[in-house]
């Protein structure tokens, strides 16, 4: 008899359980038709904003483009000279070096 009885109550709280989630679902489905003319005017007024705002970020992002690369190409500039600069007295002594045997090294005139 308790067994029967334990299984009448789990039926009962199945059908509660079922009826509950038909209302929720009901529920849900009234207010999102009650505010589905405010959602439709919030868009209707925010997509152009939204359009706006994200040609305003496009060309923004476009200059960022330029700035970046007119200042990493001056930093790349400026490390090619930070680097080669040191290296210049070399070059003006191999450059004499290299005069000096080319004017040696002429041939005799006949």
């Amino acid at each position: 008899m308790g067994l029967l009885v334990m299984f009448g109550l789990l039926v009962f709280a199945g059908f509660f359980l079922a009826t509950a989630a038909v209302a929720a679902v009901v529920f849900k489905a009234v207010l999102w038709l009650l505010f589905l003319p405010f959602r439709l005017l919030f868009w209707a007024i925010a997509l152009p904003l939204l359009l706006i705002k994200f040609f305003v970020l496009a060309v923004l992002g476009i200059a960022a483009v330029g700035v970046v690369g007119v200042v990493g190409g001056a930093l790349a500039i400026a490390l090619v000279a930070a680097v080669l600069t040191p290296l210049l007295p070399l070059a003006v002594a191999a450059l004499l070096v290299w005069g000096m045997f080319r004017l040696l090294r002429r041939p005799a005139a006949a």
